[in-house]
């Protein structure tokens, strides 16, 4: 009985915990400053970099499982559940659209 009643109250505190940790979580980026500032992406050739005031995430090429080139921009598909778009306007110098274009439709 000892066992099942430790048991419960661990079960009960990773609960609590895990669920403070998210609030917290989504607190913080609901109430973070930085809501205007700009997200940078910058192409290399066997990879990409994406900056934020608050991250900065290397994705290789090779992790991209799925583009959509649109009239208006790009899809990308990279690891589950994680995605970006880039709006054509967004890119610059635009002369580089068409390079990131070229690279990309070479994953597929």
């Amino acid at each position: 009985i000892i066992v099942s009643i430790a048991v419960i109250a661990i079960g009960i505190f990773e609960l609590i915990s895990f669920k403070r940790h998210k609030l917290n979580w989504i607190s913080n980026r609901l109430n973070n400053k930085n809501d205007n500032s700009d997200i940078v992406i910058n192409f290399f050739q066997d990879f990409f970099e994406i900056q934020s005031p608050l991250s900065k995430i290397k994705v290789d090429l090779k992790d991209i499982y799925q583009t959509k080139i649109t009239p208006k921009g790009i899809f990308i598909w990279f690891q589950k559940g994680n995605h970006l778009y880039i709006p054509n306007e967004s890119i610059t110098p635009h002369e580089s659209l068409e390079l990131i274009i070229k690279k990309l439709s070479e994953i597929k």
